[in-house]
């Protein structure tokens, strides 16, 4: 019971994780916060009529100005220096066992964004009674300060996403899709696509190999989560009641006084295509990778220290994956209940629509004989068409890439297990015989 509960508080920090304290994405360490400036307003130096150095590279014309009617060039590599990944896993390896948020800085040249600078996000603090308390001013002048400070030393200092460290994988969450959702809509104006959020795993960096990724979300998600925001959700600013295609279809088409329209399906999309995985290059000074070569050359025997690779050790990571595996698997099945529920009182509600409309309109009918004006066929003011909440699939998604993600890293681990203990086993043979 002991080791469940510690697995359900290192599960939990790593779902619930949002955002630092004054962070300028709205949300703090423990929960939704107050909301401060957005990221182009708070974080990126002040513009001036002169292009900066990226927009003269890939031939801009300052101001985040773009072409009329061209998209913004499509980022290809995440291009990162080498002391900002010393950085980056030095601050996420000393908050261990807690999970913590930083921000990248850098410029964009071409299809490549150069991340050139980083600093980590302050930490929650907790009193007395292990609550964690948030202070979102002193954030936002934490990060204020420190950018004014990078642009007094001529430091790059142009906002283009944030790094965050997560446990075995477990960061597709409403909260990250949120705010990777505000940092594009707002960095990604000028004439090239400029954030990304870095995911660090130091647990299983720890298990011989860099687990660093970068992703953004879609051009078809974008579309998707900005046309959920901007309000499909049965209503519409015209005063109309939106009915349902299958409402519509039940009595014969939309009524005639425009009282109603066809309400717009919810566009379907794929766990796939939530986020898109960039290629991370890092580079290195000249100079660094001169001394490394030349250390290699000398101590080039004392260097290979690579023991990982005869760990027969499978048990524990392997059932830390399988664990959550099963976990997701039961809140995907919690998340369909939910929706075979909605699903099953909007066809209550659908079914109501059309036995009102229908009886309304065998009422005007006979009004019609008897001389009297007609009833309106919908009756705006009855619960029955007042706006119906549209059935978000977008945390059952989540949950499909996050069982995703820890099937393929059980595939990858297994399979070089099962490399290395058949090769033991044959070892130990030959050995006996």
């Amino acid at each position: 019971k002991g080791k469940a509960a510690r697995r359900r508080r290192r599960r939990a920090r790593a779902r619930t994780m949002s955002w630092p304290v004054g962070s300028a994405y709205g949300k703090g360490p423990t929960g939704p916060g107050a909301t401060v400036p957005s990221a182009p307003d708070s974080m990126a130096p002040a513009r001036s009529g002169m292009p900066t150095l990226a927009e003269k590279l890939q031939g801009g014309t300052g101001g985040g100005a773009t072409v009329a009617g061209m998209p913004p060039k499509k980022l290809e590599t995440v291009k990162v220096d080498g002391l900002v990944l010393l950085k980056i896993i030095k601050h996420c390896t000393e908050s261990l066992p807690e999970l913590c948020t930083g921000s990248l800085l850098g410029l964009d040249v071409g299809n490549t964004l150069e991340v050139t600078n980083s600093f980590p996000f302050p930490a929650a603090e907790t009193d007395e009674d292990g609550e964690t308390s948030t202070n979102n001013e002193s954030g936002a002048a934490f990060q204020r300060d420190m950018l004014k400070l990078l642009r007094d030393v001529n430091v790059d200092c142009n906002s283009v996403g944030w790094y965050r460290s997560t446990y075995l994988g477990s960061f597709c969450t409403n909260d990250l899709v949120q705010q990777l959702f505000q940092y594009q809509e707002q960095l990604d104006q000028g004439p090239a696509q400029k954030s990304v959020v870095l995911v660090y795993d130091p647990f299983q960096t720890k298990r011989g190999h860099l687990a660093l990724k970068a992703y953004r979300l879609t051009d078809v998600f974008m579309k998707y989560y900005r046309d959920r925001k901007s309000g499909n959700t049965g209503a519409s600013g015209t005063g109309a009641v939106k009915l349902s295609p299958s409402v519509v279809a039940a009595i014969g088409g939309l009524p005639a006084d425009g009282s109603a329209q066809m309400q717009t399906s919810e566009h379907e999309i794929s766990a796939e295509e939530i986020f898109e995985e960039l290629p991370i290059e890092i580079s290195n000074a000249h100079l660094f990778t001169v001394l490394v070569n030349d250390l290699k050359q000398r101590n080039g025997h004392r260097l290979d220290v690579d023991f990982d690779r005869l760990n027969l050790n499978t048990n524990a990571y392997l059932s830390s994956n399988v664990d959550f595996l099963v976990e997701e698997a039961d809140n995907l099945l919690s998340e369909q209940f939910k929706k075979s529920r909605d699903k099953r009182t909007q066809q209550r509600t659908e079914m109501d629509q059309v036995k009102f409309i229908t009886q309304r309109r065998m009422e005007n009918e006979a009004r019609e004989e008897r001389g009297e004006a007609p009833l309106p066929e919908i009756d705006p003011s009855n619960p029955i068409f007042k706006p119906q909440a549209v059935i978000s699939q977008l945390e059952s998604l989540l949950i499909q890439k996050q069982i995703g993600i820890y099937t393929d890293q059980i595939n990858r681990f297994s399979g070089s297990g099962f490399s290395k203990l058949y090769l033991a086993g044959a070892l130990q043979k030959s050995n006996s015989s």
